[in-house]
């Protein structure tokens, strides 16, 4: 039953508005009817829980976990892959191609991690036959198979040093001047160019000849004139070996007053024929070194001595052609 709340009217469960004063009537809820439970009635069910279809939902979450994993696997095949492609990009040791050829037979790069592989190797074979050989020959073969290979900064050094020493051996201006032109920026060329001069300088010239055989004569012709300052005008200041030792203006003097004293009478000289060699030491100072016969005729008083004598002597001259050092011995007397 319900009562209007302004006039007190007595209203119907239905009424939504007081018909006697008109005032509105909110609705009232309805209490739910308890059902008490006896002891002797049956227990009421429990309600069950809605059930889930556990097993998709595992299959679903062990797809994307596997899905996941082979996604991740070859991320990162393909990432190690590369990485070990960049490392036999810039590699000379056989060890990292053999590492790629074994992890990536069917890798992006197989076919050029082989080829880089045997061109590798060939390197490394040419490269031990030119050490075991051990000569120019061997090294100039590596540097025409391989001419940017792993070795050839290490073979145009060695190749250099074995010219060199190819050009020392044989001491001679084409052994140097080979050296030359071969290695312009040689590690020795500084060296070859002042012994390549230095041999050049010992060339002899017709002048060279001209003016030894012009020292020769003038000191033979100071023995024919019996005059030592015209002997000593051929001759350095000091003469390290005057006719087998170390002499001084007065030597030669001795030497030619003996030839007065004796019984000749006349000194004469013929057929002069005279070789020279001319050398230069490691400073440049320049030496000639000359070979002559001659033959000599004395006139004595005693007209049984022998008279005409074969001669045969050396004598060493400075750069200003002067004797330094004379020597004449006779190989046969008439």
């Amino acid at each position: 039953m319900l009562i209007c709340p302004k006039c007190g009217s007595q209203l119907s469960d239905d009424d939504r508005f007081c018909p006697k004063c008109g005032t509105p009537v909110e609705p009232q809820p309805q209490t739910p009817v308890q059902t008490q439970w006896t002891p002797d009635q049956p227990a009421p069910a429990a309600q069950q829980p809605k059930k889930t279809n556990v097993k998709l939902i595992a299959a679903v979450v062990a797809a994307v976990i596997v899905a996941a994993g082979v996604c991740c696997y070859f991320v990162m095949q393909s990432h190690g892959e590369q990485q070990m492609w960049e490392q036999c990009e810039n590699s000379t040791d056989t060890a990292d191609f053999e590492k790629y050829i074994d992890a990536y037979p069917d890798g992006d790069h197989i076919a050029e991690v082989k080829a880089m592989y045997a061109k590798l190797k060939a390197d490394g074979e040419a490269w031990n036959a030119a050490l075991n050989s051990g000569d120019a020959a061997s090294l100039r073969n590596y540097l025409s198979g391989f001419p940017g290979g792993v070795h050839a900064a290490e073979a145009r050094q060695r190749l250099d040093d074995a010219v060199w020493n190819e050009a020392q051996s044989s001491n001679s201006s084409e052994g140097y001047l080979a050296y030359m032109q071969e290695f312009p920026s040689g590690s020795h060329y500084q060296d070859a160019v002042s012994a390549y001069n230095r041999i050049q300088s010992t060339v002899m010239t017709d002048a060279d000849q001209d003016n030894v055989r012009a020292s020769i004569e003038q000191f033979l012709a100071g023995i024919e004139a019996f005059d030592s300052q015209m002997m000593l005008s051929a001759c350095a200041p000091r003469l390290v070996n005057f006719m087998g030792k170390r002499a001084t203006a007065k030597d030669v003097s001795d030497y030619i007053s003996a030839y007065r004293n004796s019984d000749i009478s006349a000194i004469s000289f013929s057929g002069l024929n005279v070789q020279t060699q001319k050398s230069a030491s490691q400073s440049g100072e320049i030496t000639y070194k000359a070979v002559f016969t001659v033959d000599r005729r004395f006139e004595r008083e005693q007209v049984e001595k022998g008279t005409l004598a074969s001669m045969r002597g050396t004598a060493v001259l400075n750069s200003d052609y002067k004797i330094t050092a004379i020597t004449m011995n006779k190989t046969a007397e008439y």
